[in-house]
């Protein structure tokens, strides 16, 4: 099949960096690509005011918490350029700053773009997936309409931003997609609340590579009490909170807190640290890459973050794969996936009298009850491998497509 995606989040070419920047999107692609599909990515790239890309490479880390988004160089070129097989065409838009809406003009400029590279490639498109709401649910649209084609999206954040943005076309906008994804349940929730359940709908989970799936001799090697957490050190993901709510435990002597991230809130957590007198017990590694995190996890023995308005959490799979007895956000992306008390716990974001109260609980459990949930978490692990996901994601979005096809007697897809 011919899949068409559209984002404004993807890994960038070679020799440009961008703070901040993912690879979910990417990570179901290239599994696409492994299954015989042609992938093409349209990857519509922000750039702001010059003023605001000056401060941000100024104070990178503390823009990063307030925009809660990619902080991207100014980049004025299209380019392209391929990925692990997947074709990537890199669009430029301009708006002033983060979380306004792009211009009608900047909107029609680059879907004719995207209509003149599927043109000129003679590329006959089987089905769109797009993802983050801006301004890909209103590009997507639109390529719909001209393309003639199925719209699948997903949604990554919060859903107030739709109609915040769209006061006078969300509801024509919400109506154009067949499949509607959401990155959680919790998520999904949140759209419900405002704009009603939709029957088209799916969970668009993360995976981890199949290489980070530990064995069963994995648990054996870990280092008691070791306490990991990976992630920006920003406000609503309360990295501060876990030095407080733990400072019982770490004071002991038994524990130590392994902080893997950079960002506004480093220089917080090291004054703690240093006004509690257990600087020695809390390592701050700051940035590493993905294959140093998974030895750091695969020697701990815990994994803990109870951030706010986390999308997914993938590390959360990633720590669980390693055997890590975990703690979530209650009520946040990862809900859903860890069941309390069997797999990992949950605790309430940002809560560190309640993270003090789950740690004592864990801690009073015996070896035997700590390996069966160890054991569990690594059993949920398996079932989330990108291959897993990407092939599920896929079949989710052709079953609603063509249920509806078959509805209305229109052309039915298949893999």
């Amino acid at each position: 099949m011919n899949l068409l995606l559209l984002t404004q989040v993807y890994p960038d070419e070679i020799g440009c960096e961008t703070l901040r920047s993912s690879s979910v999107c990417h990570y179901w692609t290239k599994e696409w690509v492994k299954e015989g599909h042609d992938v093409t990515v349209v990857y519509f790239y922000p750039n702001y005011h010059p003023v605001f890309h000056w401060i941000a490479s100024l104070c990178p880390h503390f823009i990063a918490q307030f925009t809660n988004a990619t902080l991207p160089q100014k980049q004025k070129k299209i380019v392209e350029y391929k990925k692990d097989g997947v074709k990537i065409f890199k669009i430029p838009m301009y708006k002033l700053f983060p979380k306004t809406r792009y211009s009608n003009k900047n909107i029609r400029k680059v879907v004719n773009n995207t209509l003149g590279y599927i043109k000129e490639k003679q590329i006959c498109i089987d089905i769109i997936f797009s993802h983050f709401d801006n301004p890909i649910l209103e590009i997507a649209g639109k390529c719909k309409d001209a393309l003639d084609v199925p719209l699948s999206f997903v949604l990554h954040g919060y859903a107030k931003d739709i109609k915040r943005l769209y006061p006078n076309s969300y509801e024509e906008l919400i109506n154009k997609v067949d499949a509607w994804g959401y990155r959680s349940i919790a998520i999904k929730r949140d759209f419900d609340n405002y704009y009603g359940c939709r029957n088209n709908f799916f969970i668009c989970y993360s995976g981890v590579p199949d290489k980070y799936i530990s064995s069963v001799g994995n648990n054996l090697n870990k280092e008691k009490g070791k306490i990991c957490y990976v992630g920006a050190l920003v406000k609503r993901k309360y990295p501060e909170k876990i030095l407080i709510g733990l400072l019982p435990f770490l004071k002991s002597g038994n524990f130590t807190l392994c902080y893997i991230g950079v960002g506004a809130l480093e220089k917080v957590i090291s004054r703690l640290a240093g006004r509690y007198n257990i600087s020695k017990v809390i390592k701050l590694l700051g940035y590493i890459d993905r294959d140093a995190v998974q030895k750091e996890l695969a020697t701990a023995e815990y994994f803990v973050m109870i951030s706010r308005h986390e999308t997914f959490g993938m590390v959360y799979l990633e720590a669980m794969a390693h055997g890590c007895i975990t703690i979530a956000s209650r009520n946040e992306g990862f809900d859903g996936i860890i069941k309390h008390g069997e797999n990992g716990f949950l605790c309430e974001a940002g809560n560190a009298e309640d993270l003090y109260r789950v740690m004592c609980y864990i801690d009073a459990l015996s070896d035997e009850e700590k390996n069966c949930i160890k054991m569990k978490a690594i059993e949920t692990s398996r079932c989330f491998t990108e291959s897993i996901v990407a092939r599920q994601y896929l079949k989710d979005v052709l079953s609603i497509i063509n249920d509806g096809c078959n509805k209305h007697k229109g052309k039915t897809l298949c893999c």
